[in-house]
C-alpha cells in the first residue's frame, strides 16, 4: 500500500526533485502538491495524508500559520508535519518546534540530498513512525 505525502510548497522545483527522488529509490509514495498554505489546509481536510512536508516561506498564508492552524484543528492536529524549508535560521527552527512540528529538515541543494531525504522519510516516518500509530 502506497503511503500518501502532501507537500505544501510554492516551489514546483522542490516538488519535482522530491518526486524524482522517491521514484529513484523505488518507493511507493503518492505525492500530492499544494502551492499555498490555504490550498494545503483544504487538501488535508479533503483527504488526510500520512505525512505533510511544509515549507515555511510562502506568499499568503505562511508555513507557520499553516502549522498553527493544523495544531488547533481537532480533525488535523494529530497529523505528522515535517517542516521542509531552505531556512537554517535558529529562530525558524525553534518556532517550528514550538508550534509542534514533528521534525525540521533543511532543503537539500543537490539531487543526492533529495535522495537522502526520500530514504530518510521512507525509513523513519513512512515506515516506523506511521506503522506504530
Amino acid at each position: 500500500m502506497a503511503r500518501s505525502l502532501l507537500v505544501i510548497d510554492d516551489d514546483e522545483t522542490d516538488v519535482m526533485f522530491l518526486r524524482e527522488a522517491f521514484r529513484s529509490k523505488g518507493q511507493a509514495v503518492d505525492i500530492r502538491h499544494a502551492q499555498s498554505g490555504d490550498e494545503g489546509l483544504a487538501a488535508m481536510r479533503e483527504a488526510a495524508p500520512d505525512l505533510v512536508l511544509l515549507d515555511l516561506k510562502m506568499p499568503g498564508t505562511s508555513g507557520f500559520e499553516v502549522l498553527n492552524a493544523i495544531r488547533v484543528d481537532g480533525a488535523l492536529r494529530r497529523s505528522k508535519v515535517i517542516v521542509f524549508s531552505s531556512s537554517q535560521s535558529r529562530v525558524d527552527v525553534r518556532e517550528a518546534y514550538e508550534s509542534a512540528a514533528n521534525a525540521y529538515i533543511t532543503k537539500p541543494s543537490s539531487m543526492s540530498g533529495y535522495l537522502d531525504v526520500a530514504q530518510s522519510l521512507t525509513d523513519l516516518w513512512l515506515g516506523r513512525v506511521l506503522s506504530a500509530d
